[in-house]
């Protein structure tokens, strides 16, 4: 079960806290108690990462404008974290040996527990080629 909190990166920490944090923490909870086994996704964004995390997220999609290493760091070795390739500079722009590079980057950032992900939605106009990158990378690790 995924849940995006991309619209919560348009508001400052406090609002976060008093108006969305409560909320998704809530929607994390019942999906746990609700789905045994049934881990839980978030988007995490920059700011609010720590926050996220404490929601008992299973993994932990980054967007790409949060470092793989400040994840880790914050998050710890645990955590399982999806990411966080720019999907349009890198992802659509660039040519597949570039986004291997790049997806290795982020491995290497984030150690074990690492999922190869874009860091967000995936443009339409993306060549087939490029998304290939990523499975190749993925399926050789």
């Amino acid at each position: 079960m995924g849940i995006g909190d991309a619209a919560a990166s348009l508001v400052g920490p406090k609002i976060y806290d008093e108006f969305v944090r409560p909320y998704e923490k809530r929607l994390v909870d019942g999906v746990h108690n609700s789905a045994q086994g049934c881990g839980c996704i978030s988007a995490g964004t920059h700011g609010k990462l720590w926050k996220v995390w404490k929601a008992r997220c299973g993994m932990i999609d980054l967007d790409y404008p949060c470092p793989v290493s400040l994840a880790r760091d914050k998050m710890g070795p645990k955590q399982v974290i999806c990411g966080n390739i720019n999907p349009v500079s890198v992802l659509r722009d660039a040519s597949p040996e570039e986004i291997y590079k790049a997806v290795e980057t982020c491995h290497k950032e984030a150690g074990e527990n690492f999922i190869v992900g874009a860091g967000c939605e995936v443009p339409r106009d993306t060549q087939v080629d490029n998304l290939m990158a990523l499975a190749r990378y993925a399926s050789s690790h």
